[in-house]
C-alpha cells in the first residue's frame, strides 16, 4: 500500500510492519542512478511510516549538510549523542575551565544513569521523569539543575536534526513535593539567602590562626576580611600587594582545564582573568594586611624557591601554585576542627 508521502509498507510474516521511503536527492554510493531508499519497521503500519519518515528526513537533512551518504545509526546511545553535542554545540561558545566543569558534572550526573544508555528509539517523557526523579533523590535542586537543562538543549537538537520526532526532555515532569503557595516567597528568600560567617565564627578563625592551628588560617582569615575569592587568592603574587597605597590588585584566578581543551588528556592549571572579567582593587583591613604580612614572612622562611612571586605558594612543593582542592580540603577540616 501507498499513501502520499508514507512509502509503500507491507505486512512481513512475524507480524511487524514494513516501510520503504524514497528521498528527493540521489545516492552517492549509487553512482548518480538511483534515489536514496530507507527502510524501516514497526508495529503497526503507522509506526513503520512513521520510523521510515523520521529516519529519511534525518538522513536529507545531514546529506544537505554533508553531501555524503552517512549511515543513520539507530541504536546509538543518547550518551554518546550528548557527547557530540556537548562537543560541536557548548565547547566553542564556554571558557576552559567552564567546559571541565560541564565535562565533570555530566560524568557525576548523566553519563552513569541509564538514560545515557538508551538508544533514540528508546527515549521518551516516562525515561526523562524516571532519570529527572532518581537524581533528584541523591542530589540539592541546584546539582540536578544543570543535567536537566542540558538534556533539554540536546533533545531540541536533536529535533532540528530529525533525529526524534519531539523534546521529551521538556515535557518530562519530577515527582518532586510542590510547595504551599503561601509560604512560595518565604521558601524563596530562605534558599537565596548567603550563608554568612557568624561573629563567633570569625573569632574563632582568629584565635585558630593566632596560635597557628595551620599554615592555611592566615590565608582564610584574608578571604573572610576582603570576600576574596579562593581562586583569586591562590593566584596573588607579592607584586599584586601594594603596601604604600593599603590595596590588593586583584588581576587573575586560578583554574583548571583539561590539556589542550581535550576531555581525554589530563587536567592542568592555568591562570585566567578574575570571575567578572575585569581587574579591581581591594582595601586591606588591619587585621586583613597583618594576615599579608604574616605570609609574607612564612613564604620567605619556609618556601627555598618561589619563581613565579607567589603570595602563598606550596611550601612543599618548591614554590608551585596551590591546587583549589587542596585549599577546600583544608579550609572544611579547620572549621570541623573550630
Amino acid at each position: 500500500m501507498r499513501g502520499k508521502g508514507k512509502g509503500s509498507t507491507r505486512k512481513l510474516d512475524n507480524g511487524k510492519w514494513e516501510c520503504i521511503v524514497q528521498s528527493q536527492y540521489i545516492n552517492p554510493d549509487s553512482k548518480g542512478l538511483n534515489p536514496k531508499r530507507i527502510k524501516r519497521t514497526g508495529k503497526t503500519e503507522k509506526e513503520a511510516q512513521k520510523n521510515a519518515s523520521q529516519a529519511l528526513l534525518a538522513w536529507e537533512k545531514d546529506f544537505e549538510r554533508t553531501l555524503k551518504n552517512n549511515k543513520v545509526e539507530r541504536n546509538r546511545s543518547f550518551g554518546s549523542y550528548m557527547e557530540e553535542f556537548i562537543e560541536t554545540e557548548v565547547k566553542q561558545y564556554v571558557s576552559a575551565s567552564t567546559y571541565k566543569s560541564y565535562i565533570y558534572t555530566m560524568r557525576a550526573n548523566f553519563f552513569n544513569y541509564k538514560i545515557s544508555k538508551l538508544s533514540l528509539k528508546s527515549l521518551s517523557t516516562v525515561e526523562f521523569e524516571v532519570f529527572f526523579d532518581a537524581l533528584l533523590k541523591k542530589k540539592s535542586e541546584k546539582t540536578v539543575s544543570f543535567p536537566v537543562q542540558l538534556c533539554r538543549r540536546c533533545c531540541d537538537w536533536l529535533v532540528a536534526k530529525s533525529l526524534i520526532s519531539e523534546n521529551y526532555a521538556m515535557y518530562a515532569k519530577t515527582k518532586r513535593k510542590k510547595r504551599d503557595e503561601y509560604f512560595r516567597a518565604e521558601e524563596d528568600e530562605k534558599r537565596t539567602r548567603k550563608e554568612v560567617f557568624s561573629r563567633e565564627d570569625i573569632a574563632k578563625f582568629y584565635h585558630a590562626y593566632k596560635n597557628n592551628m595551620s599554615e592555611y588560617c592566615p590565608a582564610i582569615i584574608i578571604m573572610l576580611e576582603t570576600m576574596m575569592r579562593g581562586q583569586e587568592l591562590l593566584a596573588l603574587t607579592i607584586d599584586d600587594i601594594d603596601f604604600e597605597q593599603n590595596i590588593i590588585h586583584i588581576r587573575s584566578a586560578l583554574s583548571e582545564r583539561f590539556v589542550d581543551n581535550d576531555k581525554d588528556k589530563g587536567i592542568e592549571k592555568y591562570i585566567k582573568v578574575p570571575k567578572n572579567g575585569k581587574e579591581r582593587e581591594i582595601y586591606m583591613t588591619p587585621l586583613a594586611r597583618e594576615a599579608v604580612e604574616y605570609i609574607i614572612h612564612q613564604t620567605a622562611l619556609k618556601c627555598r624557591d618561589n619563581p613565579q612571586k607567589l603570595l602563598f605558594p606550596s611550601y612543599l612543593k618548591h614554590g608551585k601554585i596551590r591546587s583549589m582542592d587542596a585549599f577546600e580540603i583544608q579550609f572544611k577540616d579547620l572549621c570541623n576542627k573550630l
